[in-house]
């Protein structure tokens, strides 16, 4: 259980996300509403500013579908670079060429 910790945790966030962000997009456009008063627009960015960790999508990793690693992951893919080049020499990602020099 523990080598699919991540796998548990990265759903947990993207599923955090998804439910905040559209409460998030609604903050951020009456911070900038030029009508509201300015005690409004502060409470707005206080509520902001006490939004969780996991509410951000930059704090997300792209990991290998195969092992998990998040260190040298391709994005187009979403293989590490491992995975990557074995499914390159057998054959399943076409378009690629092993190089050498």
């Amino acid at each position: 259980m523990r080598q699919f910790r991540w796998k548990l945790m990265d759903v947990m966030k993207r599923k955090y996300f998804l439910k905040i962000e559209f409460r998030i997009q609604i903050l951020n456009f009456f911070k900038k509403n030029g009508y509201l008063s300015l005690l409004k627009k502060i409470y707005c960015i206080f509520l902001i500013s006490k939004k969780n960790n996991y509410s951000s999508l930059s704090k997300f990793n792209n990991r290998c579908l195969l092992y998990g690693r998040n260190y040298n992951t391709n994005k187009q893919t979403n293989y590490s670079r491992f995975v990557f080049r074995k499914q390159i020499d057998l054959g399943f990602i076409s378009g690629f060429s092993k190089s050498s020099w």
